[in-house]
Formats: C-alpha cells, structure tokens, sequence
C-alpha cells in the first residue's frame, strides 16, 4: 500500500514539473516576441537600398552628389524580385523629395505604351532611395524591356515653377525626364541588366480645360456633354500629330441646392479611380449626345490644331487667352453634366470631375520622319469651368436668388409647352376638370332639393289615429215623381 502512494506521488510530479517546463517555454518566447520590433518581419521583407546599390561592381556613391538647392528626381536603375516585383532605385539631390510615380512601357517600338503607376517607398539613405512599382507585372519573357520616359514628385509651390496668372490649373505632380530603356535577361537562372538612353518629347504650356454643350431638356431635366481637352506645345516642331496616350483620373461630384432662399449647396464627392489610358488618333471624332428636346448636335476631331480649335469653338475671352500660345489640342474625353430641377424648389446637379492629367505618349511627323516617344508633362487638373459661351453657366457661390428665378422661368416654360402639346384635346380635359369640381356641388344640391320635398308632402291618415276628425254624412235629396192629376187634387183640398 505504502508504495502504491509512493509510486502515485511521483506520477504526479512528474504532470506537475511537466506544465512548469511548458509554462516557462510559452513565457520566455511570449517575451522574446515583445521584446522584439513589430515591423520586424515587414523590414526584413526588402533589403537595404545601400545594399542592393553596391551589390552592383560598377556603382560609385561619389558618382551621386549631395545639392540642397536640386529637388529632382532621377533613375540610377532596376531591379527584379524572386516574387516579380520591380524596384525603382531613385537619386533625390536634396535627399527631401520622394517619388510618387513613374511611367513605363513593358514594350519597345510598336509595342511601346508607356502607363503610369504609382510608387511605394521601401528605403531611404540620403541622395539614395528605392522604390517598389505597384501593380506592375514582370512579363515571363527572357528579355524583359522596362522603358521609363519620366518620373514624378509631389508639386511644392515653394520651390517649384507655377504656371502663368492666365493659367487656371493646379499641378498635382511634378515631372523630370528619365529617357532610359533597361533591359533584364535571365541566362541559366541568373539576370543581367543594360541600359541606354532614349529620347523623349517635352510637353510646354500645357493647360487642361473642358467644353460645355446643351443637350436639349425633358421637363425638369437639362443634360449637357462636357468635352475635356489638354492644349499644349512640345520642343519638336510637329507638321502633324498621328496618335496621343492620355492619363487621368476621375471622381463623381454631386452638388445639391436646398429650397430655401440663401442656404449654401452641399457638395458630395465620389472615390477617386485612375482611368484606364486613353489612346487618340487623329482620324477619330466625337460630338455630344443632343437626346433632350430642342437639342443642337455638336461634332469635333479628337486630334486638332489651336487655330482649329479657336475657330470651331465660342470660346469666352478668358477660354482663348488660355490656350492662343499653344499648338495643338487634344479633345480625349466626354462626360456628362446634368441639372435636375425640382417642382417643390431646389435643384441637383450631376457631373464627373476629371484630374491629375498628364499626356504619356506622342506619335507625330517631323520633316517627314516619325516619332513615337514618351512624354514629359506634369500632372494637372483644371478648374472644372466650362470654357465656351454657348452654354448656361450657373453661379456656384450663390443658391439664393438666382436659383429662385431661374426655377421660376424653367417652370413657367414647361408649363408654356406642356400647354402646346396637350391643346388638341385640351378641351375634353377642361370638361373632364369641370365635371370633377363641379360633382360635389352637384351631390349637394340635388340632396337639399330631396329634403325639400320630403318636407312639403302631405302625410297619410289611418282609421288608428286618436285625432281623426269623422266628418257626418250629407242627407241626399230624393225627387220622386208623382202623376199631375194627383197633385192638383192635393193642392185644392188645402
């Protein structure tokens, strides 16, 4: 019995010393684990910038200076993952400034379309930094083709060169130049990589602006199409421009004017979302939609001169200052712009901003020789006003009296032509109108006549009733006729 408890005793030492053990274990990695950095595992992710950098035999640090008075951007080079990812390895003079994107095409010659795609910073030392592309696939080809015309950073009013008073635009990123084609190919599992320089076209003047035009009306609802278009000028004295690969961004607005006089608007904005290019050719056109009443069709060539331009369109004085200095146009997009307005008062207004517009590609004829080249031009955006005459432009400070009367006249309109439509059977409508208000009056007097005459008839007696007075029978006279003879008997005895 004794050893029974002695053997039982040691059985549950052992269980016990068994969960210290464990308990010390989970407490040594629990505090391994908090004294270790939380972004350590996403650190260790990407190598250092420095270390990638002299991995390469032929890079010199000295080559790279230091300059606090130079905010450019530049590319020193590429770099491919194991996972498929490209890093963009970055020199900032003033070790201040950081990318923002990038434009690259995959592919060269015909293939060549440059996109734009936003950067991410991993590392940053000094002059140095590196960058990962994002959404950027790495084709599965040997050789790989990573041609990069330009590069952006953020627009700092600062330090960098504005646009002209005239000028309505707002530059979101500023552009530099690369003009570099790297190439990696992979050799029995090992990639190499070249590069040489390229030419690019330099977009001068640029200004973004839009075109408004009516679409005729349905009542209460006036849609219009507003046409986008870039003017510029390049460093190359283009005699014809044959294609062009715009970028741009978009987001829904939408603008709600409340009833009561004076009350400002409220405005909601959509989520932002990054267009798909658009690529334009010069045999391409466009025109409005003109699906409302009364509407006027409006057509124009994507690709125009600025004297075309000038010439085909009403622009407001303010409209042609803008872009008289510039060569070509542009016309890359249509949206639409609607105006709801509502019988109770008030009004909504619908319409797609457009943004951060940059061209990414120019194929163009010089003296005869072709060029498709990649382009260098900030991204900008506009002010969003439309530009020609030809349209009713709404005061968008104010949603007091303008809005009232303009409801007003827009009403009294509608009315006018609901009336012209309506009049061959207008008639029968004012019967139909004229029985239906008049019924009630009707009802009403026919039920007073009926009391009227049940009041006026004379009630019925019966034999029951206490108060009937029974009126005596007449006596009724009887003549008899008696013989002549007789009477005269009569009269002489009397």
């Amino acid at each position: 019995m004794r050893k029974k408890i002695i053997n039982h005793i040691q059985r549950n030492i052992f269980r016990y010393a068994c969960v210290l053990a464990m308990c010390v274990i989970l407490l040594f990695t629990w505090a391994a684990g908090v004294n270790s950095p939380a972004v350590y595992a996403e650190e260790s992710k990407y190598s250092d910038v420095m270390v990638d950098l002299r991995s390469d035999p032929d890079f010199n640090a000295s080559d790279y200076p230091k300059a606090a008075d130079d905010r450019s951007i530049d590319v020193i080079t590429v770099g491919e993952s194991v996972n498929g990812e490209l890093f963009i390895y970055v020199y900032n003079p003033s070790e201040d400034r950081t990318a923002t994107s990038i434009n690259i095409s995959s592919g060269i010659n015909n293939n060549f379309y440059p996109r734009n795609y936003m950067l991410e910073c991993l590392s940053k030392t000094g002059v140095f930094g590196k960058y990962l592309v994002k959404d950027f696939t790495i084709k599965e080809d040997a050789l790989r083709y990573y041609s990069i015309p330009s590069i952006f950073r953020e627009f700092d009013g600062g330090v960098d060169e504005g646009l002209p008073d005239y000028n309505e635009n707002i530059i979101d990123e500023k552009s530099f130049a690369v003009g570099k084609l790297y190439t990696a190919s992979t050799v029995d599992g090992k990639v190499s990589y070249t590069c040489q320089a390229t030419e690019t076209v330099e977009i001068i003047d640029p200004y973004v602006g839009m075109l408004r035009y009516s679409d005729g009306f349905w009542l209460w609802n006036f849609p219009y199409t507003d046409s986008h278009y870039i003017a510029f000028s390049t460093d190359y004295p283009i005699d014809k421009l044959m294609e062009a690969d715009v970028s741009y961004v978009t987001r829904s607005v939408t603008v709600n004017y409340p009833a009561i006089a004076g009350a400002m608007p409220t405005v909601t904005y959509g989520e932002p979302v990054q267009a798909e290019p658009l690529t334009i050719y010069a045999k391409d056109e466009a025109g409005n939609s003109a699906n409302g009443w009364f509407a006027k069709e409006y057509h124009w060539e994507r690709i125009q001169t600025t004297e075309e331009f000038i010439e085909s369109e009403e622009l407001t004085d303010e409209g042609k200052q803008d872009v008289e200095n510039t060569q070509w146009v542009l016309r890359f997009l249509e949206t639409q712009y609607d105006e709801q307005y509502w019988f109770q008062g008030g009004s909504t207004l619908y319409s797609t901003s457009v943004s951060q517009v940059t061209i990414l590609r120019l194929k163009f004829e010089v003296a005869g020789t072709v060029y498709n080249l990649g382009a260098v031009m900030d991204k900008q955006t506009g002010d969003h006003r439309p530009d020609n005459e030809n349209t009713f432009e709404l005061d968008w400070s104010n949603s007091g009296g303008c809005m009232d009367a303009l409801s007003t006249v827009l009403m009294i309109i509608a009315l006018l032509i609901l009336l012209i439509l309506l009049w061959p059977i207008l008639p029968y409508i004012i019967k139909a109108v004229v029985w239906v208000i008049t019924l009630p009056f009707k009802a009403i007097a026919a039920l007073v006549n009926a009391i009227k005459k049940a009041s006026t008839k004379k009630p019925k007696t019966t034999a029951s009733s206490p108060t009937k007075t029974v009126k005596a029978p007449q006596p009724k006279t009887v003549y008899v006729k008696s013989d002549k003879s007789k009477q005269g008997k009569e009269n002489q005895n009397k």
